[in-house]
């Protein structure tokens, strides 16, 4: 996928990873979200009660049609019980 020389990737694959990573990160953020909300039984509805996001809204970060931001991910964290922690990892 992509070359590693030094620790850092060379600048002409730099778009390449951005997008892999971009594409990963968004759609494991979704796998868990939708995961998560269904395992304590929340419906879409509910959770944009709790959260003040419109349902509609709710529906297309599941979707993948939203690109969510960091404010309306913490809020749907805790309105699904959870909290948010992000960590940055070394490439392997």
């Amino acid at each position: 996928m992509s070359t590693i020389v030094n620790d850092s990737i060379l600048p002409e694959e730099l778009a390449e990873v951005v997008e892999y990573q971009q594409e990963k990160v968004r759609n494991d953020l979704i796998r868990d979200l939708i995961r998560l909300r269904k395992e304590r039984r929340i419906t879409q509805e509910e959770l944009a009660l709790r959260t003040g996001i419109a349902r509609s809204n709710i529906s297309r970060i599941e979707k993948g049609t939203y690109n969510i931001t960091l404010d309306t991910l913490v809020k749907i964290a805790v309105g699904i019980g959870m909290t948010l922690d992000i960590n940055l990892v070394d490439f392997e």
